[in-house]
């Protein structure tokens, strides 16, 4: 069992594998200075006693552009930690998995709910997520009752499920007067046209390094972490802003 104290967890990567360990260290509380129940100066340290997490992944070196990201939204328990160091920031992101991804960010009041797909299955990890979107608005499902369970999610129905969530937690953002247009605007669903460029002009969404959207390729988990901290950032100065109100 462990003592009373502040532990500091640290992941530490095997040099000879993928896999990482966990070594916690420990301080004692009356190193602190004065000892127990001695009042003094430094009680304040002992009673703010914090753990800290250090993350390491060994697949995210080439894609520092969403290092932060990524390591923050770990933190946050938004993304969950990969047990062998890895974050496959590459591969594409379901349907499923980018529901969770906005439930977790903005704090939806998740519900007890059974999954409203017919291709959901009773008991996943995603029923819940998914129950709290629907009821929520931010997603709605297919013609035939089925939501594209393990379909990987396109970048302009990314678009539009983070317009709902918005709208859901009815959040003001700041809107430029007009976006920028993408090369490929033509190529966006006019079902997601609207989306796209609101999420351009509140900064959420700013499109590929050549001037293009490409609405129908995959959003990989790299960019789905650097958007969802985008709109974290952005809500949590909102709070922020209506508190000094």
């Amino acid at each position: 069992s462990f003592r009373g104290g502040t532990y500091t967890i640290e992941f530490k990567k095997n040099a000879s594998s993928d896999d990482i360990s966990m070594q916690p260290t420990y301080k004692d509380e009356s190193s602190a200075g004065g000892g127990s129940g001695s009042g003094g100066k430094n009680d304040k340290a002992t009673e703010n006693k914090e753990e800290t997490n250090t993350i390491v992944f060994n697949d995210i070196t080439d894609f520092s552009w969403a290092e932060e990201a990524i390591i923050y939204l770990t933190q946050k328990g938004v993304i969950a930690k990969s047990s062998n160091g890895r974050f496959r920031p590459a591969d594409a992101v379901t349907r499923e998995e980018f529901v969770k991804m906005i439930v977790e960010a903005l704090g939806v009041p998740t519900t007890d709910a059974q999954n409203p797909f017919r291709d959901g299955v009773k008991g996943a990890w995603y029923e819940s997520y998914l129950a709290t979107a629907k009821e929520s608005g931010i997603v709605n499902g297919r013609d035939d009752g089925s939501f594209g369970i393990g379909e990987v999610i396109s970048r302009q129905d990314m678009a539009v499920m983070l317009q709902r969530a918005i709208s859901a937690m009815k959040y003001i953002f700041e809107e430029k007067d007009s976006a920028e247009k993408f090369t490929d605007e033509n190529d966006i669903a006019s079902y997601a046209a609207e989306a796209v460029s609101l999420m351009q002009r509140c900064g959420l969404v700013k499109g590929m390094g050549d001037g293009s959207f490409a609405p129908k390729s995959s959003l990989s988990r790299a960019q789905a972490a650097v958007i969802i901290k985008r709109i974290m950032d952005i809500s949590e100065k909102e709070a922020d802003a209506g508190e000094s109100k």
